[in-house]
């Protein structure tokens, strides 16, 4: 999932981090497509993504006042492992299923040092 304006995958400092790095991605269904849908593919892509290297947390959250609002968080032990993440051929199919299906709004958060 990327928003950034460069065209990467994901922002450069981000991608370099290493320490660990989280996505929230806020998505709203776009007009002809049903909330079930995203239950469907949601089951079907959470075990395929916990399966990945360097994934601590990753859950899709239906909006309790809105049920066409998604929202998705992931935490990554590191860039790297997110990059790995974004690249995989295995989730092609979700992932362009999932931006088919919403409009995404992406926020790319690094844990504040102590």
């Amino acid at each position: 999932m990327s928003n950034t304006d460069n065209g990467a995958l994901a922002p450069a400092e981000f991608l370099s981090s290493t320490e660990p790095v989280s996505v929230v991605a806020v998505g709203r269904l776009r007009p002809g497509f049903e909330p079930d849908h995203i239950h469907r593919l949601a089951k079907e892509a959470i075990p395929v993504v916990h399966a990945e290297k360097g994934c601590e947390q990753y859950v899709v959250h239906s909006e309790l006042d809105d049920p066409r609002v998604f929202v998705f968080y992931e935490r990554w032990s590191n860039g790297s492992d997110l990059l790995g993440h974004l690249r995989n051929p295995d989730l092609r199919e979700y992932s362009d299923a999932f931006f088919k299906a919403l409009e995404f709004e992406l926020r790319w958060l690094l844990p504040l040092s102590a």
